[in-house]
C-alpha cells in the first residue's frame, strides 16, 4: 500500500521560501527530506494520517499483554489506524493464524455490522479512538484471529481545512508538518554551512 503524502511540494516550497524561487539543488534537497519528515509526523501521531484503506490481522502481540490492556479478551477492539471512517468487513477465525492456514477466514466467519459489532462514533460521525464494540461475547485473544478491513485517516480537504464542520478540520496536522519541515530544512542548511570548518581546539 502506497503512503499518501500529507503535504505537497508546492505547499512546502511556499512555506519555506516564502514566495522566493528555489534552486534546483534546493528542490532536490526538499524532495530528499520530504518522506523523512512525513514519516516522523506519522510516527509521532501513531497513525498514517492520510485517509486510506487498511487490512489488519489482530491481535498483533502477546495475548496476555493484550488482555491486560483490555483490547482483546473483552468486547472492545481498538484499531491501529485512526480516525476510523468506516468498516468494510470483519472476519473472526480462531485458527486463521494471520490468514496463513488453509481456508482461513471463510465467508462463514464474516461478522454482520450492527448485529455482531458496531463502531463507536463521535459527534463528527467518525471514530477518533477507533474502538469496535462486540455486541455479544468478547473479541478473541488468539493472535491473528481477526481480519478487519476499514477506512481510516483524514481527507486532503480536511488536512487543508477546507471543511464546513470544525470537528473535521485537521489543518493543524498539515501545519505541524510544514513547521517540522522548516526545522529539518534549517538544520540541514546549518550543517552544510558549517561543513569543513574546524572546531575549537
Amino acid at each position: 500500500m502506497a503512503v499518501t503524502q500529507i503535504v505537497d511540494m508546492a505547499d512546502v516550497l511556499a512555506f519555506i521560501f516564502r514566495g522566493a524561487s528555489a534552486t534546483d539543488a534546493q528542490i532536490g534537497r526538499i524532495q530528499f527530506l520530504k518522506p523523512r519528515v512525513e514519516a516522523a509526523i506519522r510516527q509521532e501521531i501513531g497513525s498514517g494520517v492520510v485517509q486510506n484503506t487498511y487490512t489488519h490481522y489482530l491481535p498483533e502481540i502477546d495475548p496476555v499483554q493484550l488482555r491486560e490492556q483490555n483490547y482483546y479478551g473483552s468486547n472492545l477492539l481498538r484499531l491501529p489506524q485512526f480516525p476510523v471512517r468506516s468498516i468494510t468487513s470483519v472476519y473472526v477465525d480462531l485458527g486463521a493464524r494471520f490468514g496463513q492456514t488453509s481456508g482461513a477466514f471463510p465467508e462463514s466467519s464474516l461478522l454482520t455490522a450492527g448485529d455482531d459489532y458496531f463502531l463507536e462514533l463521535d459527534r463528527s460521525g467518525l471514530s477518533r479512538l477507533g474502538y469496535l464494540v462486540r455486541t455479544s461475547g468478547q473479541w478473541p485473544a488468539d493472535p491473528g484471529s481477526i481480519k478487519i478491513t476499514y477506512v481510516a485517516g483524514w481527507s486532503q480537504d480536511e488536512l487543508r481545512g477546507n471543511v464546513t464542520d470544525p470537528d473535521l478540520d485537521a489543518s493543524l496536522i498539515q501545519h505541524a508538518t510544514l513547521i517540522t519541515f522548516a526545522e529539518f530544512w534549517s538544520d540541514m542548511v546549518s550543517r552544510q554551512n558549517t561543513a569543513g570548518q574546524s572546531g575549537p581546539i
